[in-house]
């Protein structure tokens, strides 16, 4: 059942802590990602860690970051200048953390491609900075853009569930560059719209971002935060279960058939992540 929202003091509190708890183990996650500790020992339970469970994190930061943003405003008077100063907050770390990495990315993208010519390198740079977030600064960029869009669609006065939609939407459309990539496999026959899609893909480099994942994520934390929603703890521990069995059976099917590009995005991670989020929230 969602309510309107209305939260004692103390029940924020206990939220926070859980939340807080939550963000620890999800930078574990991330972590064991990037390092998978048992590579070299079980490449299964290695993928089960990296390229399942700890699938849950990236999401669970985004919805994290959209509840506490949108908890400083109301929904039916919205007030931008807190996503403003938000955005803003966030793109002067992002700035800060891209000059601190500019060597490598010469480096990576300039002298090891000079033989392309230094001025495709530049461009290379310049289109990473403004368009995908250099590595691991992906996120920082995602959060920045997910945040500008659903603030223009709030003062637009869109709903909430219209919000929701056309984030499920784009991150359907992202997951077909990602672990559903077998779906647009046969368009390869087409060499028009094949060349087409590929040279979205190399502008954009892939849709782990804030189009395709930030803005959905970002907009069920923006769900928790302008609806008080009510679940029974059994439901939601039933709900969380149900669906990370559905997400492994997802993986172990897109892997087997072929289908999967990228693991970054499964259909069933997002109830997933929503009903982990609760779990926390509770």
């Amino acid at each position: 059942m969602i309510t309107e929202l209305d939260l004692s003091s103390e029940k924020a509190k206990k939220q926070y802590y859980g939340i807080d708890l939550m963000k620890f183990i999800c930078a574990i996650f991330v972590v064991e990602i990037h390092v998978p500790p048992l590579k070299d020992i079980s490449p299964f339970f290695n993928y089960i860690l990296g390229d399942y469970l700890g699938r849950l994190a990236v999401p669970f930061f985004f919805i994290a970051s959209g509840y506490f943003l949108f908890r400083k405003t109301n929904y039916d008077y919205f007030d931008q200048r807190i996503s403003f100063l938000y955005v803003r907050k966030i793109l002067r770390i992002y700035l800060i953390w891209t000059f601190l990495y500019l060597i490598p990315m010469i480096y990576y993208l300039i002298w090891r491609k000079r033989k392309q010519g230094i001025l495709y390198g530049i461009i290379n740079i310049v289109k990473t900075v403004l368009i995908r977030g250099y590595r691991h600064l992906w996120y920082l960029h995602a959060v920045i853009i997910a945040v500008l869009i659903i603030t223009i669609l709030l003062k637009k006065k869109y709903k909430i569930q219209s919000i929701l939609i056309i984030g499920m939407v784009l991150y359907l459309i992202g997951l077909l560059a990602q672990s559903w990539f077998g779906i647009i496999r046969p368009l390869e026959k087409n060499p028009f719209l094949w060349k087409s899609l590929k040279l979205i893909k190399k502008i954009i480099g892939t849709t782990r971002n804030g189009i395709f994942e930030g803005m959905l994520f970002l907009g069920i934390g923006m769900l928790f935060a302008y609806r008080n929603i009510i679940i029974k703890f059994s439901y939601a521990v039933i709900g969380f279960f149900i669906s990370m069995i559905l997400m492994l059976a997802e993986a172990i099917f897109v892997n087997y058939f072929h289908f999967c590009r990228l693991t970054d995005m499964y259909l069933f991670l997002v109830p997933s992540a929503f009903f982990y989020f609760i779990l926390c929230y509770m």
